[in-house]
């Protein structure tokens, strides 16, 4: 059998706009989703979903990453006229054949795409928590197989459930909650009619709980889910999926070459003696292993992570387990394995890998695991054939390990894998990959989902990562961009420069629509042209004290949204600028408002050098001008940089949407010769 995998594909579904939209809009916050309720619903089957947050109630369509989820056009339960921006009702229908597991969804609207919220595509009938359940005594009664959708709220809530198995039938407890962006950190328990308790999870997908309980006696038993903290809050929803149900836990090996027919092995529970298949991993070019979640046979309640590269993969052997059976490979190679004790030995095991370098010879070293589900905590190590440590890692992204590492003499290397809390077993899988370190960039972009007024100006940070001694120029190119819009300014990343603000502009009269947005970087490495397609992040702020703090995250489905004339555009005061070390300039920024736009408008400047600074200001409420004061320290290296003036809506500063001028070319000169 060859099992189907969900290929991360943007489809596009339309869907009806509840609530009227049009010149009347006066709200300016980007669309941004708080809740879907349900979170999810059953493979073959149909579901009214509730879309609630920000501006959501305007939207004309849907991008959904996978298949197998459709929307119907015809309007349901128009939201009531007072809260007609908040709320979206949708008609989904699942396909029967749908890929279990999670989709990622924006809402479309006129005034931009929404962030992404999570959609669970189950296999099992599905119910309502009930309220009361708080105690035992007032359980909610439930057949299983099931999935339960319900929240932990208020604070100090606990969901009581009462249900029926029988001798010697393994029943699967799964918590799906931190998965799909829930802030409950859920804990299970299963306790017979006296209250004993007979299983206990906390984390198993993460921080998200999983309970495989067998009773020793049919009859009738209790189930507990509650907050770690014993939170709670209309934010802390769940998927709660109970029965005797089959559930993989992992797959040996945990990828494989793009394009390549792979055999799996599989781990769980209730698996009716189904543990091997076959996948057909999809093609294409990947700069890091992509991971594709894999439809299991008809039955199986979940999918698995698979990674899918570039790089030829091998299997571990039965015997790599000591330093004097280490199994050769080549470099580069993927090997796929997992740290599980042999027949008899209690001790902790190991992997180990025997590898040829050169002299000064430099390679990157890396473990796949705790990104593919995997229980493994990683720690890799090199060492010498006399087991001398010459490297070693813990935790580079997450818990998974990554060195570089420099052969000090041509010779023979062992790596060395292993789990850093000595744990092990079948479900302590990895992937470890090894190959030459080789001059080389990877590419970011944020905002993910930026949105454009027409006749407006927006900047796009692209973030550059130089790996193995690259410093060279990178050019930025934007495929497919919507008619209408252009690239203003540089479009080159310079030699040793890790960052480039880009601006989009789009004409006054560009059409409004919505449409993928890719970024690729080109470059000349040891003469030949590399072309590296960057990496889409999404933007969070957090509030400390007076101070913004800005992070990303990797996410999927960019898009840009072309969108009507924003509330103010920001005047370029000038052209260039010449600033001397140790002195200050002033400039006057000018914006010219919207008609009935009074609010006050933060300014700041994008693109300082390092030593030049700039405070920022407000543009007081109805007016349309401030001073900016920019300052080169007296230690200031001579030379010229693009600058950008910024300004924000006022309307939630954890959610800006900036306007930006047109790039400023900022000199900073010698000082005079005395």
């Amino acid at each position: 059998m060859i099992w189907k995998q969900c290929r991360v594909a943007v489809i596009t579904t339309v869907i009806l706009v509840f609530g009227g939209y049009g010149k009347s809009i006066a709200q300016t916050a980007l669309p941004r989703i708080e809740s879907l309720h349900p979170s999810g619903g059953q493979r073959g089957k149909s579901v009214d979903i509730t879309i609630e947050g920000i501006n959501i109630g305007f939207g004309t369509r849907l991008v959904i990453d996978c298949e197998g989820v459709k929307t119907d056009a015809t309007p349901l339960k128009p939201p009531p006229a007072k809260n007609a921006s908040s709320k979206l009702i949708v008609h989904f229908t699942i396909s029967p054949d749908a890929i279990p597991g999670l989709r990622k969804l924006r809402v479309i609207t006129p005034m931009g795409a929404s962030d992404i919220a999570m959609f669970d595509v189950g296999q099992w009938a599905e119910i309502e928590e009930k309220e009361p359940n708080n105690n035992r005594s007032e359980a909610q009664q439930v057949r299983l197989p099931t999935t339960v959708v319900g929240k932990i709220d208020p604070a100090e809530d606990v969901d009581w459930f009462k249900f029926h198995a029988e001798k010697g039938h393994q029943i699967i407890c799964d918590v799906m909650a931190a998965r799909q962006g829930s802030a409950l950190d859920s804990v299970l328990s299963v306790q017979d009619k006296d209250g004993r308790e007979l299983a206990f999870s906390d984390d198993f997908n993460g921080s998200d709980s999983l309970i495989a309980f067998t009773p020793q006696k049919s009859d009738d038993y209790y189930l507990s889910l509650r907050d770690l903290r014993y939170q709670g809050s209309a934010a802390h929803s769940y998927r709660l999926t109970m029965g005797e149900i089959p559930y993989v836990t992992s797959s040996l090996p945990a990828g494989g070459p793009a394009g390549a027919v792979v055999d799996l092995y599989l781990n769980g529970f209730n698996l009716a003696g189904v543990t091997t298949g076959k996948v057909k991993l999809p093609m294409g070019e990947f700069d890091n292993p992509v991971l594709m979640p894999i439809t299991l046979p008809n039955g199986f309640s979940n999918s698995v992570l698979l990674a899918v590269e570039d790089i030829p993969s091998l299997k571990q052997n039965d015997s790599n387990d000591t330093l004097k059976t280490a199994q050769q490979i080549p470099v580069p190679a993927t090997v796929y394995g997992r740290i599980i004790a042999k027949a008899g030995v209690t001790a902790p095991n190991m992997s180990y890998y025997r590898f040829k370098a050169d002299k000064n010879q430099k390679f990157i070293l890396e473990v796949l695991a705790q990104r593919l589900g995997s229980h493994l905590d990683s720690n890799l190590t090199v060492t010498d054939l006399t087991g001398k440590e010459l490297a070693s890692n813990d935790d580079a992204i997450g818990k998974d390990s990554r060195l570089e590492f420099i052969a000090p003499q041509s010779a023979d290397y062992i790596a060395q894998i292993r789990d850093m809390t000595q744990k092990q077993g079948p479900d302590y899988i990895y992937e470890f990959t090894i190959h030459p370190a080789k001059p080389d960039f990877r590419l970011s972009f944020a905002p993910d989902h930026p949105s454009l007024g027409q006749g407006g100006a927006i900047p796009l940070k692209v973030n550059v990562s130089r790996m193995n001694g690259y410093d060279g120029d990178i050019a930025v190119e934007l495929k497919t961009l919507p008619k209408g819009v252009s690239l203003l300014g540089p479009s080159m990343i310079p030699k040793g420069s890790s960052e480039l603000n880009i601006i989009l502009t789009a004409a006054k009269d560009a059409p409004m629509l919505t449409a993928d947005l890719n970024i690729s970087g080109v470059a000349l490495i040891d003469s030949k042209m590399v072309q590296h397609k960057a990496q889409s992040q999404s933007e969070q702020f957090t509030k400390d004290g007076d101070k913004l703090n800005r992070s990303t995250s990797p996410t999927i489905l960019p898009v840009i949204s072309l969108t009507a004339a924003p509330e103010f555009s920001i005047v370029p005061p000038v052209d260039s600028i010449k600033l001397m070390p140790g002195k200050s300039i002033d400039i006057v920024v000018k914006v010219v408002r919207k008609e009935g736009f009074t609010a006050k408008i933060p300014i700041s400047v994008l693109g300082l050098p390092a030593g030049v600074s700039a405070a920022g200001v407000d543009i007081p409420e109805k007016l349309s001008e401030v001073k900016l004061i920019l300052k080169a320290d007296d230690k200031q290296v001579a030379g010229k940089s693009s600058i950008l003036i910024v300004g924000q809506l006022g309307v939630d500063e954890l959610h800006p949407t900036p306007q930006c001028s047109a790039p400023i070319q900022l000199e900073v000169s010698k000082p005079a010769k005395k």
